[in-house]
């Protein structure tokens, strides 16, 4: 019932005014059924989508256990949610060192991103330029994207003209290997 009301109460406005304006009446249990039909049809259109459309979105289960980085690196997890609909993101990074514990963190949003690889490639271009600024030479970067990796991890490097890609490059040569 909790779900429906805003139908319900949506059904009785409008009987009350086929009453008011056109003199007819509606049966509560009409108005109920057309409620319960509205409310099963809005939550079926909008809701959660399980698909996975791209099979190279799928990760690699060996990767799912975080691991602590070895003395003297930190590690910065990075991650990001794209909405499509209005085409904001939201990214956020973690430090963590050798021992699991916190070091730092930050999250930021982006508008008028218009792909999923954007906000991917936004999230980890931020992560590299704070980490830069807070002068930590020894970073493991670790995010959890196929498309950045499949970019980035690979011998044969990316070599578009993408200009996020080429400032992303740039800031990693500034960490040691």
């Amino acid at each position: 019932m909790r779900r429906k009301f805003p139908w319900v109460l949506w059904h009785i406005w409008k009987a009350r005014n086929s009453f008011v304006f056109e003199k007819t009446r509606q049966s509560l249990d009409s108005l109920v059924e057309l409620a319960q039909d509205e409310t099963d049809e809005w939550f079926i259109a909008n809701g959660p989508v399980h698909k996975i459309n791209d099979l190279s979105q799928r990760i690699d289960p060996q990767y799912h256990k975080w691991r602590q980085p070895t003395l003297p690196f930190i590690k910065c997890n990075i991650g990001c949610s794209w909405a499509i609909a209005n085409k904001n993101c939201g990214v956020a990074w973690i430090a963590r060192d050798h021992r699991g514990n916190t070091v730092l963190h930050g999250r930021r949003s982006y508008s008028k991103v218009n792909s999923q690889l954007e906000a991917e490639l936004l999230s980890l271009l931020w992560a590299t330029e704070n980490m830069s600024s807070l002068r930590f030479s020894h970073v493991i970067f670790e995010v959890s994207s196929r498309m950045i990796v499949d970019i980035f991890g690979s011998v044969n490097f990316f070599r578009g003209d993408d200009t996020l890609v080429q400032n992303i490059q740039a800031n990693l040569e500034q960490f040691a290997a």
